[in-house]
């Protein structure tokens, strides 16, 4: 990790931040590997408040997907 960035932790912060300003949810859910030999990570979406993101199909739940994290720690490390 670079000096001049965030950590993974303080990103993620940041965007249920924003998603609270903007009255949305921010849902995790493990993700899926898209190249053989990489961890599948964690990706993040923010939705409306009304939506179950873990029920919709992959290619709806797209258009809320906003990060993906290859891990995440439970503390800052920045």
């Amino acid at each position: 990790m670079s000096e001049l960035t965030q950590c993974n932790y303080c990103s993620l912060l940041e965007t249920r931040a924003q998603a609270k300003r903007d009255k949305m949810r921010v849902t995790l859910l493990p993700g899926r590997p898209t190249f053989k030999g990489l961890p599948a990570g964690i990706d993040v979406y923010v939705h409306p408040q009304g939506i179950n993101i873990r029920a919709l199909p992959n290619v709806p739940r797209r258009k809320y997907w906003v990060q993906w994290f290859m891990e995440l720690g439970d503390r800052c490390c920045c």
